[in-house]
């Protein structure tokens, strides 16, 4: 008799709890120095160091998809708990597949709750430890699910131009052909211009051309090792080209190794510290350049 009376009270108090629509919103999303994400099988922390955010504090995070992360953070709304009888079983489905967020402010976590949704049915759910139902949430003209962006893999955050600076930095872009050495060639800054080393008259706007794609090519995908076959049988082979780049005040060069083009058009590319990423054909066949084609024409 008295569990049925707590059980009845518990249900009379769910009913009755409303949860204001801009609940789980963040006023100020410039404030936010850190956020962190914790899956079951995943552990992504997202840094913010002067104007850029970094994972892990290492690597260069997808601009595009922080905005759109901040976005949602400030913007979400709630539109209703969800129906008591899908309470139980969502909740369950929360402890054992939601997404763990904690905000951090300066160095204080000023934020945390679960996500998680229903891919099926289009919903995205958001529970707060402080409620006894998780929440239907949706970002205001948005029509598809939000709670997919908080599942993303580390490599699926990870910012997808390879080269993060500016044209104008470069001061030596050197280009090796490991195969046929007499395709090699370096780029060198020389004052405002742009030259190559024993090649008196260089074809100035090629060399401009060559420089400025850089800041502009991007990866389809980052991978890991011993996921795709078809990559990993590769990696027993020499690259077919590899491009250093180094800029000014940056010790460290930027480096990419390309593999011949697969059937389907994808183009294997290997970074510095053995990061496996694929492109497609079409953004890298401007580094395949010789030697020959730096020369101006008479």
């Amino acid at each position: 008799m008295f569990s049925t009376i707590m059980l009845t009270r518990m249900e009379e108090h769910r009913e009755k709890e409303t949860v204001d629509k801009h609940f789980f919103g963040v006023k100020d999303t410039a404030s936010i120095t850190n956020i962190i994400m914790r899956g079951r099988d995943f552990n992504i922390s997202l840094f913010k160091k002067e104007t850029h955010w970094y994972i892990d504090e290492q690597l260069q995070a997808d601009p595009n998809m922080v905005q759109f992360l901040l976005r949602i953070l400030h913007n979400v709304e709630v539109k209703h708990p969800v129906d008591r009888k899908e309470n139980e079983a969502v909740l369950k489905e929360i402890s054992l597949l939601g997404t763990t967020i904690d905000i951090f402010q300066g160095n204080d976590l000023n934020y945390s709750f679960i996500v998680s949704g229903n891919e099926e049915k289009k919903l995205s759910y958001f529970f707060h430890s402080g409620h006894s139902s998780p929440q239907v949430v949706h970002l205001p003209g948005y029509n598809a699910s939000i709670h997919p962006l908080f599942k993303k893999s580390k490599n699926e955050w990870r910012s997808k131009n390879i080269f993060s600076g500016d044209w104008q930095s470069i001061e030596k872009v050197a280009v090796t052909y490991p195969s046929q050495p007499e395709r090699n060639f370096e780029i060198r800054r020389f004052k405002n211009f742009f030259t190559v080393p024993g090649i008196d008259h260089p074809d100035s706007s090629r060399l401009f051309q060559y420089v400025t794609q850089l800041q502009h090519i991007e990866v389809d995908a980052f991978i890991n090792e011993g996921v795709f076959q078809q990559y990993d049988t590769l990696l027993t082979e020499k690259p077919r080209l590899v491009v250093d780049v180094r800029s000014s005040g940056n010790k460290k060069s930027m480096s990419l190794a390309l593999y011949e083009p697969l059937s389907d058009g994808s183009v294997l590319g290997v970074l510095p510290e053995g990061k496996m990423a694929v492109f497609s054909i079409r953004s890298v066949k401007g580094l395949v350049v010789a030697r020959d084609a730096m020369q101006q024409k008479e």
